[in-house]
């Protein structure tokens, strides 16, 4: 053999291999990776809530992995033709949790077939009957950048893909459910800013001070505890949800009404008439602390004549204010004034 039949012999094999190489990488496809957040009818326990990751893979997405078995014909390979597939969730090259495959026939929820899709849920209540699921990461935000699928198939090749989330995919639902299981005002203060560092916002509750932020939480912590949930979803009750989601909006709508709504009766009480002659301060200030809109309910429970009192003591406070230039710039301030 010549130089050049040689080098022509080289070229074919590097082709034929690069061929074969080419062929066997494009078993495997990642399809699609989506969000889930919404509820969900599941085998074992029935209606749930799930947040977190939908992948949907192809293990012969190119077709080029025939079967053939003794005394039957050739067909495409089938997730039934792998030893293993397992999807690792990576937030850059450190993992935060992995699916495992283990639907084998006479295990679980299983029908053969090239594509195969798998939940990695973090809301915590669905269990797969097809994929094993392992958490490691610290945080329901910490979020993966990308997929990394590998599967190993029975004739002993072994696959790996990889596939960034899509740059359109919603990360609010899920800082939007790690303010929803905060068990104190000041983590309830410290999701709301993490919520809107993440949601297109004018960072409102961020611009406030520590004393105002630590009174809306407040606000916003009770109220939550008071939402009644998504109606027989289990593990849904004192949760914040709109339209059976987790929805950012709604949320920051309901901290930005509560910033409003301090405001508002902060300035109503700075606003009644505190001239030493007017006759009717006493009353206009129990009309603001017992009404509607007040922010300290327990004063419209208190009788008439402690009212009376209560209001006058809050008047004196006020006074003493102006007379330096300032006013009442906390519901704190007010309660203290008023002894309540």
């Amino acid at each position: 053999m010549n130089t050049e039949e040689t080098k022509n012999a080289l070229t074919t094999l590097t082709t034929e291999a690069q061929n074969l190489f080419n062929s066997i990488a494009g078993r495997l496809t990642i399809t699609s990776i989506s969000l889930d957040n919404g509820t969900y009818d599941s085998t074992k326990l029935g209606n749930i809530y799930t947040l977190g990751y939908g992948v949907v893979i192809n293990v012969n997405a190119n077709n080029s992995y025939k079967i053939v078995a003794e005394g039957e014909e050739t067909r495409d390979a089938t997730t039934e033709d792998t030893e293993s597939i397992v999807m690792d969730f990576l937030d850059g090259e450190t993992s935060l949790g992995t699916l495992t495959f283990r639907g084998k026939p006479g295990e679980g929820k299983y029908t053969p077939a090239a594509t195969t899709s798998g939940t990695f849920d973090v809301f915590g209540d669905y269990e797969s009957t097809s994929w094993a699921k392992a958490w490691s990461g610290n945080s329901i935000t910490d979020i993966p950048t990308k997929v990394k699928v590998t599967v190993k198939y029975n004739d002993g090749r072994i696959v790996e893909q990889n596939k960034d989330l899509p740059e359109d995919f919603d990360i609010t639902p899920f800082y939007v459910e790690a303010l929803n299981r905060t068990e104190t005002v000041e983590d309830m203060s410290r999701a709301i800013i993490n919520l809107e560092s993440v949601a297109e916002n004018n960072y409102k509750f961020t611009n406030l001070s520590r004393d105002d932020k630590e009174e809306v939480a407040k606000m916003v912590f009770d109220e939550r505890n008071e939402a009644e949930g998504i109606k027989d979803i289990p593990n849904t009750a004192g949760k914040f949800f709109n339209e059976n989601k987790l929805d950012a909006s709604y949320v920051i709508g309901k901290v930005n009404g509560h910033i409003t709504a301090r405001e508002n009766f902060i300035n109503a009480v700075n606003g009644v008439v505190i001239a030493n002659e007017a006759p009717n301060s006493i009353s206009a200030m129990i009309d603001v602390l017992a009404g509607e809109d007040t922010l300290i309910p327990e004063f419209a429970k208190l009788s008439a004549a402690d009212q009376a009192e209560k209001a006058e003591l809050v008047l004196n406070a006020l006074r003493a204010l102006n007379a330096d230039g300032e006013k009442f710039e906390t519901i704190a301030q007010i309660r203290e004034a008023a002894g309540l």
